[in-house]
């Protein structure tokens, strides 16, 4: 019967993982969680998100925050709990922030709080 092999969009996915690749197929970034809820086909409600962020010039960078949004079309991640960055040489925490990852850009909104390793912030002042 049909109605057997229906799946509800609305249960939870347990240790949900999601790759995002270039048009070329090399990995830009991911992002997972203890448990997802895919709201439509294009938005995923993620409880416990990481991501890690592979640029293309230097260490990876990694995100959490307690819960996020998945755009699946756009590449957006976003997220108004607290979200914790780090990566070679700084850390980043804020609230209420923006993952763009078409552009490999982030925008945090508020509580924004940057800090950098003394060796790379000596460099940056020269």
């Amino acid at each position: 019967m049909a109605t057997e092999s229906f799946l509800s969009l609305q249960a939870p996915i347990q240790k949900f993982f999601l790759p995002m690749f270039t048009p070329e197929g090399k990995k830009q970034w991911d992002v997972e969680g203890q448990e997802a809820t895919i709201n439509n086909l294009d938005r995923v409600e993620i409880k416990h998100m990481k991501m890690c962020i592979f640029p293309a010039s230097s260490g990876e960078w990694h995100i959490e925050s307690p819960s996020a949004y998945v755009f699946i079309k756009s590449a957006v991640v976003e997220g108004r709990d607290r979200l914790l960055v780090q990566g070679e040489g700084f850390q980043v925490s804020g609230n209420d922030w923006q993952w763009f990852g078409k552009k490999r850009h982030l925008v945090v909104h508020q509580c924004v709080e940057v800090r950098f390793d003394p060796h790379l912030a000596s460099q940056i002042l020269k």
